[in-house]
């Protein structure tokens, strides 16, 4: 392990992977008990940017959302440069994971639930992304962690408004239709490409999109425990919602019982 250049205070094993700045690499401090952390050299001028990063990685601390990289330590190197020591993705980036192939329709639900909870609760709190891709996605031993949001503002001025929150959403909504394989004729599959091509069309907010998620996996959880139930109508119901996404409760009974029926009609054809 070696010391990054300009600061003596974290040693490195190279980069492990390229992030949208530049290099990430494995670091560790230089103190008793350290956790390894992923280390970001970022440009950030001292003044009003510098202490963006710095408002924006104390409001993610204090948020504590497991789907939220939290930013450990902020080092000064000089006037231009910081390093910034987030967590740690131990098992690659979701990028890495589409390389090898679609997704199972169960781990994506689970993948793109907690991604858009964490990223509905940046929101509320004044922080937008800007970029939401697969490569800024990472798994960790508690699970999916969407990393790069705490340099948003100060790096590249992406702020709260409006038309970017709205950008992240259609643009999360995007890579969940992704993962599922289109030829996967399954009735939880076509549930859920249904419910994706639906909120883009829609332009729904994530916290109805983390609602019918939560609906595609309580309805899964209900057919496994009634396994003779495996029809149209274990698809059928009335999700519990709260009333600002009643509408979408609506479209995600629809979308699942529609599900039902493409997946039934799927598998009576030729799989070619």
């Amino acid at each position: 392990m070696h010391h990054l250049p300009g600061q003596a205070r974290y040693r490195t094993d190279g980069p492990i992977g390229m992030g949208p700045d530049g290099p990430v690499h494995r670091g560790l401090a230089d103190r008793l008990g350290a956790r390894p952390v992923a280390i970001r050299r970022l440009t950030v001028p001292l003044g009003s940017a510098r202490a963006a990063l710095r408002r924006d990685a104390e409001i993610i601390a204090m948020l504590g959302h497991p789907g939220l990289a939290v930013v450990d330590d902020i080092v000064d190197v000089d006037d231009e440069t910081v390093l910034v020591a987030t967590t740690l993705g131990t098992d690659g980036t979701l990028a890495d994971r589409l390389v090898l192939g679609s997704i199972p329709v169960d781990d994506a639900v689970r993948i793109i639930r907690v991604v858009a909870d964490a990223l509905d609760s940046a929101h509320r709190l004044g922080l937008a992304h800007g970029r939401i891709k697969a490569t800024n996605v990472v798994f960790s031993d508690a699970g999916p962690v969407l990393c790069d949001l705490v340099q948003a503002a100060a790096v590249h001025g992406v702020g709260p408004g409006d038309d970017v929150v709205a950008a992240d959403a259609a643009a999360l909504i995007h890579l969940a239709a992704s993962l599922v394989d289109g030829g996967d004729r399954s009735p939880r599959a076509a549930a859920y490409r249904s419910l994706c091509r639906w909120s883009a069309e829609s332009c729904t907010d994530l916290a109805g999109f983390v609602v019918a998620l939560d609906r595609l996996d309580q309805v899964a959880s209900e057919a496994r425990a009634m396994p003779r139930a495996n029809s149209v109508p274990a698809f059928q119901g009335t999700p519990t919602v709260t009333p600002d996404h009643a509408a979408l409760g609506l479209v995600v009974s629809v979308s699942l019982a529609v599900g039902a029926v493409i997946g039934v009609v799927g598998a009576l054809l030729p799989a070619g």
